[in-house]
C-alpha cells in the first residue's frame, strides 16, 4: 500500500511535504475500498438469503448507511 503510494506521488512529481501527506492518506483510502467492498457483498449476501428486492436485503443497505453516518 505504501509502495503503491509512493509510486504514484513520484509520477505525479510530488514534493516530500506532498509524498508526506499521500503516505498519511493512503490506509484511509484502502480502509474505505475494504468497507465498501464489504458493505456491498454483506447486502448480495442478504439478497441470496431473503431474496432479490425483499424488505431484509434493502434493511441490510439502511442499516449499512445508517452505521456510516454514525462512524463519521
Amino acid at each position: 500500500m505504501y509502495k503503491v503510494a509512493d509510486v504514484m506521488s513520484t509520477l505525479e512529481g510530488a514534493t516530500r511535504a506532498a509524498k508526506a501527506e499521500d503516505m498519511l492518506i493512503a490506509p484511509k483510502i484502502a480502509q474505505a475500498i475494504f468497507a465498501a467492498l464489504l458493505d456491498f457483498y454483506t447486502w448480495k449476501l442478504s439478497q441470496k438469503v431473503y431474496g432479490v428486492g425483499s424488505s431484509a436485503s434493502m434493511a441490510t443497505v439502511c442499516c449499512s448507511v445508517v452505521h456510516l453516518r454514525e462512524a463519521l
